[in-house]
């Protein structure tokens, strides 16, 4: 067992050596890829800076964190309804109280509070929910 082992560290050893020979097209694969993704984050620079002052804390656009991940969401679960979506955000309770469905839906399935950001404009919701998209 020791002398199988042995040769599985050899292995492993030898491995990692032998990539110093292929670090150079490593090396150019990182730098394509940076700069793909900055394009993608800079072709909304204003919805990505007010999703990371308003939302980032708590949402990715791609994956659950304290709330649910929010790409496709108008789409998905708001009906494409801007004008629902956007007073949710802007106070969900104003949005459960009206009766709106989906705020409804929201607070039945869980009741967690969500800060409400009543000084976002309709523009800047249209300039988040854009990098959202794009992400």
């Amino acid at each position: 067992m020791k002398f199988v082992f042995s040769i599985l560290i050899a292995l492993f050893i030898v491995a990692c050596s032998s990539g110093s020979g292929s670090k150079e097209p490593a090396s150019s694969t990182p730098t394509s890829s940076p700069s793909a993704t900055t394009k993608k984050a800079s072709s909304n620079p204003a919805g990505e800076k007010l999703f990371k002052m308003k939302c980032a804390a708590c949402h990715k656009p791609d994956k659950k964190l304290i709330g649910p991940p929010l790409k496709g969401v108008l789409a998905e679960h708001w009906d494409n309804n801007k004008a629902d979506l956007y007073l949710y955000v802007r106070n969900w309770q104003d949005a459960n109280d009206k009766g709106i469905a989906r705020a409804v839906e929201i607070e039945d399935y869980d009741p967690s509070v969500m800060t409400p950001f009543p000084e976002l404009t309709d523009a800047q919701l249209d300039d988040i929910f854009d990098y959202i998209e794009k992400y």
